[in-house]
């Protein structure tokens, strides 16, 4: 059987990617992100990161997100109401409570922190390559979206 030996132990983590190499801790209520060996204070409590190509895309519990690119955290659109985001590219999908916790989806380009879709679905999105569909997570139907990006 192999032996391993615990190399560090961190206290008060949040959050943590093993994958990146990256992890999220409060200390003296202050949030901290330690990612490329350097530390950096965040806004709140991180719930997810993911990495696309050189930009580190974050979303808080407060339904905020940022990216961080070249030590620089910048704000991806100005809602706060996001409650889910799956980050891709070309674009992110969104889920969003509206008023009376309605629920809307939308997709997100994160290069220009648009909406691409100009009227919010009311049902799931999923998107590859450039082909949209909505479908309702019960099976009760599937439908494509056209878009102006499609030829």
């Amino acid at each position: 059987m192999k032996k391993y030996k615990l190399k560090e132990t961190k206290k008060n983590v949040t959050e943590f990617d093993a994958g990146l190499n990256l992890y999220a801790y409060k200390e003296e209520n202050q949030n901290y992100l330690f990612f490329n060996n350097k530390i950096y204070p965040l806004r709140y409590t991180p719930m997810i990161f993911k990495k696309i190509d050189k930009v580190l895309y974050i979303k808080y519990s407060d339904g905020y997100c940022e990216k961080l690119v070249e030590d620089k955290f910048l704000p991806i659109n100005n809602m706060k109401n996001i409650k889910y985001i799956n980050f891709g590219k070309p674009y992110s999908v969104i889920f969003i409570y509206g008023d009376e916790y309605k629920k809307f989806f939308n997709l997100l380009d994160l290069e220009t922190n648009k909406l691409l879709l100009k009227k919010d679905s009311l049902h799931w999105l999923y998107i590859e390559k450039d082909i949209i569909v909505t479908y309702d997570i019960l099976g009760s139907f599937i439908s494509r979206i056209n878009t102006d990006t499609e030829t």
